[in-house]
C-alpha cells in the first residue's frame, strides 16, 4: 500500500521485507481458512493482509517521516463504507441476481456518497486535489462530485 513511498525514500530492502512478511502471513492464513471457508477464506486472508500492510507500513514510515492521521476522517469513511455494505447486503437479501450487479453497484455508490455528504467528510480542498489529479479531461467528473458531496454555498454556515 505504501510501497511507493518507501521506494521514493530508497528503502527497497524494506519494501522487499514487508512484502515477504505479508506473503508468508497471507499464505498461512489462506491455508487455514480456504478448506473451511472457500472463497470467503481467500477474501478474509486478503483483507487481513491489506490491513496488516497498512498498519505495518504506517508504523515503519512514521519512524522515517512525520505522519499525521485524521482519525475523524477515517471514522467517517469507515462508517460510510459500513452503512453502504449493510444497505447493499440488505438489497441483495430482498432480491439477488448476478444480473442485478450494476444496480447493486449504483445503490452502493449512492449510499456511500450520500453518507460522505451527510457526515461532511469531504472538503473543498479534497475535491480541488482530486481535480488537479484528474486533469482537465475529467473536470466534469470532479464537478459532479463537488455538487454531490459539498452542500451548496447558500446552505453553508460561514465561520
Amino acid at each position: 500500500m505504501l510501497g511507493p513511498l518507501f521506494l521514493a525514500l530508497e528503502e527497497t530492502t524494506l519494501v522487499a521485507l514487508i512484502t515477504s512478511v505479508e506473503v508468508l502471513i497471507s499464505l498461512a492464513v489462506a491455508y487455514l481458512l480456504l478448506p473451511e471457508l472457500g472463497i470467503l477464506g481467500a477474501a478474509a486472508s486478503r483483507a487481513l493482509v491489506i490491513g496488516l500492510d497498512a498498519i505495518l507500513s504506517f508504523y515503519v514510515l512514521s519512524r522515517k517521516v512525520t505522519l499525521e492521521l485524521d482519525l475523524s476522517m477515517i471514522e467517517k469513511t469507515f462508517l460510510s463504507g459500513s452503512i453502504m455494505a449493510v444497505v447493499v447486503w440488505a438489497v441483495q437479501l430482498v432480491h439477488y441476481s448476478e444480473f442485478m450487479l450494476p444496480l447493486y453497484v449504483l445503490i452502493g455508490a449512492g449510499v456511500y456518497l450520500t453518507m460522505l455528504r451527510l457526515l461532511k467528510a469531504v472538503e473543498d480542498s479534497d475535491l480541488d486535489l482530486l481535480q488537479r489529479f484528474l486533469g482537465k479531461r475529467l473536470t466534469p467528473l470532479s464537478s459532479i462530485l463537488k455538487m454531490i458531496l459539498l452542500p451548496s454555498h447558500t446552505n453553508r454556515v460561514e465561520h
